[in-house]
């Protein structure tokens, strides 16, 4: 893991005022582009904190992998220190989705992520990540440019150029920042102090069994 490494921090806003107004930069040309739902998206950027249904597939040039907050953190830090360009991150506080060029093959050859755990094998790549293409739930995505207080953020904005992040990198450094959580969450924490915390999970498959799911959350 790279400690140091530093997230990308959200860019200011390029007009004043709460309420963004509509502006046709290339980042929103991008994401814009092939959306059947253009009408709604582009109203629902006109509003205070609005968020735009935005449909990933293979025919708009893009798909994308959705991870826990924590592992898709990871993950993108060492991307960052390895030098790699990521592509549009967004991240919801629960969730962090990388976009990627449209998989030609299934998630589930690119990533086998199978970790040994005290219960038995546990198959963190296909319970811990996801697939959205064609025919998924659309992502909720702020308008790219303006600095967004409530709700998803993006990490790494959309620049209208179509850079995305590779599978076979992230595939590796979701394998990489897994482990390392996995070994960070087997060290049980002190607990000869006054108002320690309760001992971390035995290994992260545990810790994130117990996570609410989306819909235990709404």
């Amino acid at each position: 893991m790279h400690p140091t490494t530093q997230l990308p921090q959200a860019p200011a806003p390029l007009s004043p005022g709460p309420a963004p107004i509509f502006q046709p930069n290339p980042g929103a040309q991008w994401l814009l582009s092939e959306q059947e739902n253009l009408a709604s998206c582009v109203a629902a950027w006109r509003i205070p904190h609005g968020l735009a249904p935005i449909h990933p597939g293979a025919r708009r040039y893009w798909e994308a992998i959705r991870v826990p907050a924590e592992l898709g953190e990871s993950a993108l830090q060492l991307l960052l220190a390895d030098g790699t360009k990521p592509g549009p991150v967004l991240a919801d506080g629960r969730s962090v989705t990388f976009l990627v060029p449209p998989l030609h093959h299934p998630w589930g050859v690119l990533l086998t992520g199978i970790a040994a755990t005290a219960t038995g094998p546990f198959n963190w790549g296909e319970l811990l990540t996801t697939h959205l293409g064609d025919g998924s739930e659309p992502l909720l995505c702020p308008q790219p440019g303006f600095l967004h207080r409530k709700g998803p953020k993006w990490w790494v904005e959309p620049d209208g150029t179509g850079t995305l992040t590779f599978t076979g990198r992230l595939a590796a450094a979701l394998s990489t920042a897994f482990q390392a959580i996995d070994k960070r969450n087997d060290r049980p924490r002190p607990q000869n102090r006054p108002n320690a915390r309760p001992t971390a999970p035995a290994n992260f498959a545990a810790f994130v069994r117990r996570q609410p799911s989306t819909a235990e959350a709404s």
